[in-house]
């Protein structure tokens, strides 16, 4: 029986840009939280605080397409809040699926995840190609997903927001081999 989606109203999504619940409560997915308005750019990083985010694994280059470091910014906010924010990079490139050892640190990243209270976001440029990428892993991981389930639970989790995730055929192609290659390492 398959898993249902996750519906928004499980618990509300943040404004911010392109945000999506992998996991409810648990996994935010969404595109670049600054913004180069700093009014603009507090009130969307206040968003992740307000949600509880206290981890960050951020999947783009640094200031991606020139945009301003958000990282500053957030960590003024948590620190006002008497918070810790913890904030990584393992940069994919756009449009790309991840290299092995990318790979590795995003799955030693989602592990450390599933064993603390923190509630996690992976932010890509616009929440759709890379983090979409994440999110399947994380499902195929976490939640054993079949590939054959993968892409349209993550479609039906991004329900009412644009575009595709994963955008690319190659980043599709990459999370059901990565599925494939999972279940004959473990066929349960």
């Amino acid at each position: 029986m398959a898993e249902r989606y996750p519906s928004h109203m499980d618990r509300a999504v943040p404004r911010l840009p392109f945000a999506w619940w992998i996991e409810p409560g648990r996994l935010l997915g969404g595109g670049y939280p600054g913004h180069g308005r700093p009014d603009v750019a507090e009130r969307q990083l206040g968003a992740l605080l307000d949600v509880g985010i206290s981890r960050v694994l951020d999947l783009m280059e640094e200031d991606p397409r020139g945009a301003p470091p958000y990282e500053p910014t957030l960590s003024e906010l948590a620190a006002r809040r008497n918070r810790r924010i913890e904030v990584r990079r393992v940069p994919i490139e756009d449009h790309e699926v991840t290299d092995a050892a990318a790979l590795v640190q995003l799955e030693v990243w989602l592990d450390a995840l599933q064993h603390c209270s923190a509630i996690g976001y992976l932010p890509g440029w616009g929440g759709r190609g890379r983090t979409g990428v994440a999110a399947g892993v994380y499902r195929i991981r976490h939640r054993g997903a079949a590939a054959a389930d993968v892409l349209p639970w993550i479609a039906g989790a991004r329900a009412g927001l644009p575009g595709d995730s994963p955008e690319s055929d190659e980043q599709r192609r990459f999370l059901l081999e990565y599925a494939a290659r999972r279940r004959s390492a473990d066929p349960r």
